[in-house]
């Protein structure tokens, strides 16, 4: 014998079931949806803070080694003319007790003529900071004084 199993004809019961069962469904994908979206845009907003702040650190880093290599440069200009006055002012024609600043002039419109170095101008200062002569002539006024500047 053969027994039958008899199905129970669905019901409108299940099929409410099955309705809300799609759904829950929905509504999870849906919400998985929306949270990896967020996850998302913060992992995207904080991947572009953080590039503006590396950014901002590599320009500023270039920025400073430029003031560096640009303070050498500077340093070695200097030391290089610090070291022309000295040469020029140790030579014999310069003689600060003679009372005579004719061959001091002579030798500074020289210097000037004929060097690279000092083609702007170069000027003798007394103990006090007053130029006493500069060649060229309108380099900087007689009389012009360097005494309250920090760097005299």
């Amino acid at each position: 014998m053969k027994r039958e199993i008899k199905q129970a004809p669905p019901t409108p019961n299940a099929a409410v079931t099955l309705a809300a069962a799609h759904a829950r469904l929905a509504q999870w994908a849906l919400a998985v949806y929306v949270g990896t979206a967020i996850v998302v845009a913060s992992l995207l907003l904080a991947v572009l803070l953080t590039e503006n702040a590396h950014e901002e650190d590599q320009i500023s880093n270039s920025m400073r080694m430029a003031a560096v290599d640009r303070s050498y440069t500077l340093r070695r200009y200097l030391d290089l003319l610090t070291k022309e006055l000295g040469r020029i002012g140790s030579r014999a024609e310069v003689q600060a007790a003679d009372n005579d600043n004719s061959p001091e002039r002579e030798l500074l419109e020289a210097a000037h003529k004929r060097s690279t170095l000092f083609d702007v101008g170069v000027a003798i200062l007394d103990l006090e900071g007053q130029v006493v002569w500069a060649e060229p002539h309108t380099f900087l006024p007689a009389g012009t004084s360097f005494g309250s500047a920090s760097w005299f």
